[in-house]
Parts: C-alpha cells; sequence; structure tokens
C-alpha cells in the first residue's frame, strides 16, 4: 500500500495528515510526501517523520498538482495506492477497510463515505451519506440519493460531473493500464482520472462507514480561483469528448456533451459578472482556447 501526500505550503495542517497516514492499521505501507517547492516549514516538518517509515521528496520549484501526483505515483511499489492530500485526516482503519471491500469485490477503486472537516473544527455531517454536508448535497444526484450499485448508472453520474471520493484507493496497475495524471490540467485531473478508470472498465465499491475526515477550508485550489476551476472543467471535459468518445455508448456521449454545455454556461456567467469588458472576455476565451 501506497500513500502519496503531495504538498505545498501545507505546515499548518500536515502533522494531523501525517499522524493520520503512519497510523494507518495495513501493513505493509509505504508513505510518501513529495513537497512541491514550498516556502514555509512543510519539509521541516515532514523530516521528523522519516524514522517512522516516511520518505521525503523535494520538487526545487513549485511545479503543480498533477506533476507532483505523478512524481508521487512514479515511485510508488504497493499494489493499492492513495493520494491523501496534505490537510485531510484518515482513520487508522481506513485502508484496512476498504481494501477489505475492494477484494471482496474483484473492484480496482474503493473508497469510504468522510466526515466534514471544517478547517480544525470537525463535524457529523458526510460527504456521500447522512446526514450530509451542505457543499456535497448533490452527489450521487441529489441530497436523498446514495452510491449507486449499479456500474453503468455510476459511469453516467461521472460523466455529469459526481466525484468519486478524493482519497479513494486504487489497484497501482490501472496507472499502468490507463496512463497517469494529465499535465494538461490543474484542478480537474482528479475526474479525469476516474472517468478514464471507470470508461476502461474498473470496477468501483464504497464503503459506507465514515473513515476519515475531508477538510473544507479557503485556500483549497477551486475556492481559492473559481475561474480558474471553471477553465480547467472546460478543459477536462473537451478531453473526455475528444479521447474517450469511443469508449462511451452513444448515451453516455450526449452525457459528456451536456456536460461540456452546463460547464462552459458556468464559465461564461462568471465572466459576465466580471468587470472584464466583452473585448476582454473575448481575448480571455481565445487565450484559453475556448470556443463557443
Amino acid at each position: 500500500m501506497s500513500i502519496v501526500i503531495p504538498a505545498y505550503n501545507a505546515e499548518r495542517w500536515i502533522r494531523e495528515t501525517l499522524e493520520s497516514a503512519v497510523r494507518q492499521t495495513y501493513e505493509p505501507k509505504e508513505i510518501l510526501v513529495v513537497d512541491d517547492g514550498s516556502s514555509d516549514q512543510t519539509a521541516q516538518i515532514v523530516e521528523h517523520y522519516c524514522d517512522r517509515g516516511v520518505h521525503l521528496f523535494r520538487n526545487g520549484v513549485n511545479r503543480g498538482a498533477n506533476y507532483t501526483y505523478n512524481f508521487g505515483l512514479l515511485h510508488a511499489n504497493g499494489e493499492y495506492l492513495t493520494f491523501l492530500d496534505a490537510d485531510d485526516v484518515l482513520m487508522p482503519q481506513y485502508s484496512s477497510r476498504v481494501i477489505e471491500a475492494m477484494e471482496m469485490n474483484g473492484a480496482d477503486i474503493g473508497f469510504s463515505d468522510l466526515f466534514a472537516l471544517e478547517g480544525d473544527v470537525p463535524r457529523q455531517t458526510r460527504l456521500y451519506g447522512q446526514p450530509r454536508h451542505p457543499s456535497f448535497r448533490f452527489i450521487f444526484g441529489g441530497e436523498d440519493h446514495t452510491f449507486p450499485s449499479n456500474p453503468d448508472l455510476l459511469r453516467k453520474m461521472i460523466l455529469q460531473g459526481v466525484h468519486i471520493s478524493p482519497r479513494a484507493i486504487y489497484r497501482r496497475s490501472l496507472f499502468l493500464d490507463c496512463g497517469i495524471e494529465d499535465r494538461r490540467l490543474r484542478i480537474s485531473h482528479d475526474w479525469l482520472r476516474h472517468v478514464s478508470f471507470l470508461l476502461h472498465g474498473a470496477k468501483c465499491v464504497f464503503v459506507s462507514e465514515a473513515l476519515g475526515y475531508y477538510r473544507i477550508h479557503n485556500a483549497g485550489n477551486s475556492q481559492k480561483d473559481p475561474l480558474a476551476s471553471l477553465i480547467d472543467q472546460c478543459r477536462a471535459t473537451e478531453i473526455i469528448l475528444s479521447e474517450y468518445a469511443h469508449l462511451m455508448s452513444s448515451e453516455e456521449q450526449i452525457i459528456a456533451r451536456q456536460m461540456r454545455d452546463a460547464t462552459r454556461e458556468r464559465l461564461f456567467s462568471h465572466l459576465a459578472r466580471s468587470s472584464l469588458s466583452n473585448r476582454q472576455i473575448a481575448m480571455f476565451l481565445i487565450e484559453h482556447q475556448i470556443f463557443i
């Protein structure tokens, strides 16, 4: 089991993350932290854990999330692999429970429910179960909906933008078969990863027990720069339609086009509310190669 922790200026919460990683009950495990050119004390904090099975790698400069994910992925050796953000927390039994469910169900991807962690305040609201945190009320198609047992329905929901947990565990062979993180994307590479895996036939299992905490705060990529997030989503939908359409049914292709159009509409609405002139908006769209 490989736990890859990409980290950038993560000194505030990375101790909690590292403690949760080293306390995972699944064995054998390796923990790889890739410091993406941090300017704070992230690397120095991680060094204190190197005698507890943590391996530290350092990018000389900030290279971005997808490069950092790929660096960790290419240095991982486990049969199973997960990406653990440097501000999230897993309960000790997370990996053991999820991998057990994967093996029992012959699954390639597994994840559990998670509690919400608002800054430093743990909540009893969940990402996928009940009571559901307001930020995730549309997961699985609605506030009262649960993980679909039908794999075809799950494929459709993922194409519609539903996100599998960011703390999912994967069989590492998926990356060997389907490829590493797409370097064209800064933020939406995880969604594209799940689309690719499922379209290539990967099976996914969900553990309904909440076995960790997903931290919600204003420093996340999509929260810091919603415009960049929308641009990335537009690029991801174009990649899916241009490179994965041959793996989709006709209905799934329609769903993907609807997702692309809805994402563009959100982007155009965001730009219309901005202070940019029409000419500036047009130049912005041309610069980012988004054409009407």
